[in-house]
């Protein structure tokens, strides 16, 4: 398939990609960028970029079929002059570089950006999870947030549940609603020992507390950017899907 879009996805082995027609559990199948493919003839050399089959389809679900954001994206970059990437060459130096001879234009990586903390706004949430985490030892907690985007699975919320009892870990596990037989009987087990916390949480703040010693993130970029500038300690990042295109 072929627009002449930058973006445009090839699914190798299969000239018609239907989606709906491959089946998910295909392990030789994979999405590969045309962009990367011709890049990649053009010198000779295999391409290295790929998209597993269950990768591609979980962006593939959440897109416009009439105007998918692959290609607008190559739209947008096609008629501009430059590319700001909120990023750096200390982290980020080779795909930079790559971007640069795929768009055929300059990037320009702008930093990273972070938002400060600002500790002295009075907020309801934080002082309730402040004196919670002022109570731990340093370095001791948890901290389980996957994103208001993403969507877990019944199995995929019954593994990390039984992933975080099994840690023996204090922790805060933030999720879009308790009401779920799944979380119920997770709080039951593990009372006492933890925050399973259904409201919005403020972040920055957390990841800065000292209790804080671990983070499970769905690797979206904000919160990578989070956790470096304000933790700057290893973090588990599961792969979760569309999400984690972030981090590989």
């Amino acid at each position: 398939m072929s627009t002449g879009s930058s973006m445009t996805l090839l699914l190798t082995g299969c000239p018609q990609s239907p989606l709906d027609s491959v089946s998910t559990q295909s392990s030789s199948a994979y999405w590969v960028p045309a962009h990367s493919l011709s890049w990649a003839r053009r010198r000779s050399c295999s391409a290295a970029v790929a998209y597993r089959l269950y990768e591609v389809i979980g962006v593939h679900d959440c897109m416009d079929s009439e105007a998918p954001d692959f290609f607008r994206l190559a739209k947008v970059i096609e008629g501009c002059r430059f590319v700001a990437i909120r990023s750096c060459a200390e982290l980020e130096g080779d795909s930079l570089s790559l971007l640069e001879k795929l768009y055929q234009k300059p990037v320009v990586p702008v930093g990273l950006l972070p938002a400060e903390v600002n500790n002295s706004e009075r907020d309801e949430s934080w002082d309730s999870l402040r004196q919670w985490l002022d109570e731990k030892i340093q370095n001791s907690v948890l901290y389980v947030a996957i994103g208001t985007e993403l969507t877990l699975s019944q199995d995929e919320m019954n593994e990390l549940a039984s992933g975080i009892e099994k840690s023996g870990l204090p922790f805060i596990w933030v999720v879009k609603t308790k009401d779920d037989p799944i979380i119920t009987r997770f709080e039951s087990r593990v009372s006492g020992r933890g925050l399973v916390w259904a409201n919005w949480a403020p972040q920055k703040q957390i990841l800065a507390h000292p209790s804080i010693g671990g983070f499970l993130t769905h690797c979206g970029w904000s919160s990578v950017i989070e956790v470096l500038t304000w933790f700057g300690q290893p973090c588990l990042c599961p792969r979760m899907r569309k999400n984690d295109s972030t981090i590989q």
